[in-house]
């Protein structure tokens, strides 16, 4: 049985009935975040991140260990895991933005990059928010992305991840006709390069089941 199915189990059977705030089994999250990694990520250890991309949310949110997790699936996945695991007493100290600024600005290239995927699915919770909230999130996530972009030194790929980020928040801030006129100046300040003609986030694969999804990854169940 493949090592990413079997991560996928053990993330479901973790998770369980929990439900996302804006509806919709929790366990669908992991499941997208690993076909973000997995369309944006050209890597040898490509199978050890999708494993990590479903799991990077089980040490934090349920009853599993780091131990377990290592044992399981081996160090690199656990150690990535661990280093998406928020701390909620250091977070409630620096609030929220500033901490997840000061976290991803640390992370490995492979950890920001499934940090960044789990960001950018995130968002499609968006239009489920008041206006107020909307606009709060929005500014949470500028602020992150641009003490990554800043101190950080992102890959090519975390630079798409980044700028569909940055494409999708634009699209809500037009579209809500939201008061947030520094994005505009904000975005123009990361010299990113256009959105290409393959984009790929809002393509019906990623609204697929998880079997189809890694059936088209060519990866034996």
């Amino acid at each position: 049985m493949s090592k990413i199915y079997e991560a996928f189990k053990f993330m479901k059977s973790n998770h369980g009935l929990q439900e996302r705030k804006f509806g919709g089994m929790y366990y669908k999250h992991p499941q997208r975040v690993m076909g973000i990694v997995a369309s944006y990520k050209e890597s040898y250890m490509i199978e050890a991140l999708m494993i990590a991309a479903i799991l990077h949310d089980v040490i934090e949110d349920t009853l599993a260990t780091y131990d377990e997790v290592k044992e399981l699936f081996g160090k690199i996945v656990a150690d990535i895991v661990q280093e998406l695991t928020n701390d909620e007493a250091e977070m409630a100290r620096l609030g929220k933005a500033e901490y997840l600024a000061r976290k991803i600005v640390k992370m490995t290239s492979y950890a920001a990059v499934i940090k960044l995927g789990d960001r950018l699915d995130n968002l499609r919770d968006l239009s489920s928010f008041t206006p107020e909230k909307m606009l709060k999130k929005i500014k949470e996530t500028k602020y992150i992305l641009d003490a990554f972009i800043v101190k950080a030194q992102p890959t090519p790929t975390a630079h798409e991840l980044v700028r569909d980020i940055l494409i999708r928040m634009n699209e809500a801030v037009v579209f809500h006709n939201l008061d947030f006129e520094d994005f505009y100046y904000n975005n123009n300040q990361l010299h990113l390069e256009p959105l290409p003609h393959n984009w790929k986030y809002q393509n019906e694969n990623f609204d697929r089941d998880f079997e189809d999804r890694v059936n088209e990854l060519e990866i034996l169940l």
